[in-house]
């Protein structure tokens, strides 16, 4: 068992550190982008461009960092400066949903009823669209109830995020961390989308932290082990990829902690609670089996050659097994593989996690009030905002990702930590064969703040 969770450890960190110190090389060179015509693409980068906006993104961050210290590092402080600026963006752009999530909010405030048919091809959102529906009743049907959620949700994540760090590192009260990872963009820019990615990304931080307090608590074991089912379950059904975090805690329980027993329980008992949520969301939408698009469908666009596996509308529900192994075929390896390291290189590297869309809006988009703001980011192409806030997250991107490559070569002996590894193993498998989106691993930020602020730690001491 020993030998087995060391293969598994050493296997999970040596494949993070080279995935993380790849990305950075290839990114001195070229520059992942994204269409608005949606597409992705590569371009070469100007280094002196490059190094401008490293330095702007810097500055940023240094400047919060002050204001932290000024402030002591109180947590409340640095929360209350985060809504603040977080409700500032909202009315200054104050964008209305649309693509995607604009379906799934029509459907939670029109009473549940989905005209169109959209949730008997894409089952997975029922639970988005009864998480709106709740808080829409509660609340009230004003776009900014979700939007506001968006805000309390991400503080979660970063008061989580807080935690996780106490556990692991000799500070007792780990509050700067607040203030290292506040000044990260994309997570101001995404209070506009309200879907399911900051709802599933504190679902899955939570869980985390439960799972690795679960390591070091002697009590309180059975409850702790009831909120981790209940968590996986719950996550999975927000998005059907976090079937990686259960496979995650399944192989961290079973070979780092070494209980058969409560490992079995746990994957019976989540698989059961999907199973019974699941059952019960297509009965209330009286969804019809054979309607939704199968995974083969999405895995035949991971090998979209032209766009290198990002989603191409070739959606459809007769895609078989077959079909996908006949287009592997086709192919030949030697495309196939250059396929995979363009996906790998372009989701990982892109460094935005396509914010700009989600946040600031597409050509569709529409918003609540005209400012010179809106105005601005109208013009989707020749806006200057778009442009310098892009190249300020990727170079924001790229400082948190040089600060977790050192962080993780820090903490390469801390077998207590596995899982974050494997979590991490498990991102970059999937989204090799599945269809890609940058937006896809927006979950992973709150793993990358905790690596980051290891190694801009190590730094300052």
């Amino acid at each position: 068992m020993n030998a087995v969770k060391k293969t598994i450890f050493n296997l999970s960190l040596w494949i993070s550190i080279l995935l993380v110190f790849s990305v950075l090389i290839f990114s001195i060179f070229v520059c992942a982008e994204y269409d608005y015509d949606d597409y992705p693409y590569f371009t070469r980068k100007s280094i002196l461009e490059h190094f401008l906006y490293l330095g702007i993104a810097g500055l940023i961050g240094f400047s919060i960092l002050a204001l932290g210290r000024m402030c002591k590092w109180n947590t409340l402080v640095a929360m209350i400066v985060f809504f603040a600026v977080s409700i500032v963006y909202l009315i200054l752009i104050p964008l209305k949903p649309f693509s995607d999530m604009g379906i799934v909010w029509e459907i939670a405030t029109n009473g549940l009823k989905d005209e169109s048919g959209y949730l008997s091809y894409y089952n997975n959102q029922i639970p988005l669209v009864i998480y709106l529906w709740v808080i829409s009743n509660l609340f009230g049907n004003s776009i900014l109830v979700p939007k506001i959620m968006n805000i309390v949700l991400c503080s979660i994540t970063l008061i989580y995020t807080k935690k996780i760090w106490e556990l692991y590192s000799k500070e007792k009260i780990g509050k700067k961390i607040i203030w290292f990872a506040m000044p990260f963009i994309p997570i101001i820019i995404y209070m506009n989308h309200i879907y399911n990615d900051i709802l599933f990304t504190t679902l899955t931080i939570v869980l985390l932290y439960y799972v690795l307090l679960y390591k070091e608590t002697i009590g309180k074991q059975t409850s702790l082990l009831a909120s981790i089912i209940l968590l996986s379950a719950f996550q999975y059904v927000i998005r059907p990829v976090g079937i990686i975090y259960i496979v995650a805690i399944a192989i961290y329980m079973l070979f780092f902690r070494r209980e058969l027993k409560k490992t079995l329980i746990y994957c019976l008992l989540s698989v059961l609670f999907i199973v019974g949520i699941t059952t019960v969301n297509k009965t209330i939408f009286k969804i019809e089996d054979g309607k939704s698009f199968p995974v083969w469908s999405y895995i035949q666009m991971g090998i979209n050659e032209k766009e290198f596996g990002f989603q191409d509308g070739t959606h459809s529900s007769d895609w078989t097994f077959d079909d996908c192994i006949q287009k592997y075929k086709t192919l030949g390896l030697k495309k196939v593989f250059k396929i995979f390291a363009k996906k790998i290189i372009w989701v990982w590297s892109e460094g935005t996690y396509q914010a700009e869309r989600y946040g600031f809006g597409s050509f569709e988009s529409e918003y609540t009030s005209d400012n010179s703001i809106v105005k601005e980011i109208r013009d989707i192409r020749g806006s200057t905002i778009r442009n310098v806030i892009n190249k300020i997250m990727k170079g924001q991107y790229y400082i948190y990702l040089c600060l977790a490559l050192f962080g993780i070569i820090l903490m390469r002996n801390k077998e207590s930590i596995g899982i974050l590894y494997i979590i991490i193993c498990g991102f970059l498998i999937f989204y090799t064969i599945w269809e890609i989106k940058s937006r896809y691993i927006f979950s992973l930020y709150p793993i990358l703040m905790v690596f980051a602020y290891a190694g801009y730690n190590k730094i300052v001491e």
